[in-house]
Parts: C-alpha cells; structure tokens; sequence
C-alpha cells in the first residue's frame, strides 16, 4: 500500500493537494463538491456517512497491520485531522460554508465515498495512511477516536 501511494505521489499533503485538484478537473461531482454546489451543509452531513464509514475501516485496518493497535476494533479518523488535512489541501478556502470542523470533515468523507465510486482507492488509503503517520509522530493534529 505505502509503495503504491508513494509511487503516486500521494505521502503528503503537497501530492494529495495535486491529486485533488486532477481529480476534480476530471470529475463533476468532485468539482461540485468542493465548491458546494452538489449538497447543502444539511444534505452533505448524510451524504458522507458512508465514506466516514469507509475511511475509518480503512484507518483501524492499517492501524492493526501495521502493529500500532493490535487489538484495537475500531478507530475514527476525526475533525481535527480532517480539518488540518482540508487546510492544506486548500478544500476550507473554496466556500464559506467549508469553514467549520464537521463541514470539511464531511466534505473530505464524501470524497472517500466519490474515491470509492470512482475507482480512486488510492485517495482512501492516502489518506488514512497518512492519519495513522501523524498519529504515530504524535501531531496535535491526530487524536485516536476510539
């Protein structure tokens, strides 16, 4: 996995900001997305709860494989990482609305999903790859949600 991310560019948020901004090019409803034209912050918040659910599947996976929770059952990836990640990725600065902690948590669980439907699984594993590094390094951004 860490191989096939690399080999993508996708280990920091400089690739994944990049990534993004070729996949929107490409897709609609990425496009959309981001700039709020597809879902009221109301609408989004039900919208992303099935890439919530594929994220943080994916995020207490590599945690158990890569030995960090051995035991560990289930783990969420929160806000506070999704909304440092949404800064760097320039996802807060695109509307008004993307301004608060569980708008840009939904926005970049939504696009785990749109990653999901669009055959982008790279995106998921980048991304939750890179929470269980931050995680590791002790970033304030991280906190384990258990």
């Amino acid at each position: 996995m860490q191989v096939v991310v690399g080999t993508l560019g996708l280990r920091d948020p400089d690739g994944l900001k990049n990534y993004l901004t070729a996949w929107a090019a490409g897709s609609q409803r990425v496009k959309q997305t981001l700039a709020w034209e597809l879902a009221s912050p109301k609408q989004m918040c039900q919208m992303s709860r099935p890439g919530a659910w594929l994220g943080d599947v994916v995020f207490t996976d590599l945690l158990v494989v890569f030995g960090k929770r051995a035991n560990m059952q289930y783990a969420a990836v929160g806000n506070k990482f999704y909304t440092w990640l949404g800064g760097a990725l320039g996802v807060t600065a695109l509307g008004t609305q993307n301004s608060s902690a569980n708008n840009v948590g939904n926005v970049m669980e939504f696009l785990h999903w749109l990653a999901y439907e669009e055959d982008r699984c790279e995106w998921v594993v980048a991304i939750c790859l890179l929470a269980a590094r931050e995680l590791a390094a002790g970033s304030p951004c991280m906190v384990l949600l258990l």
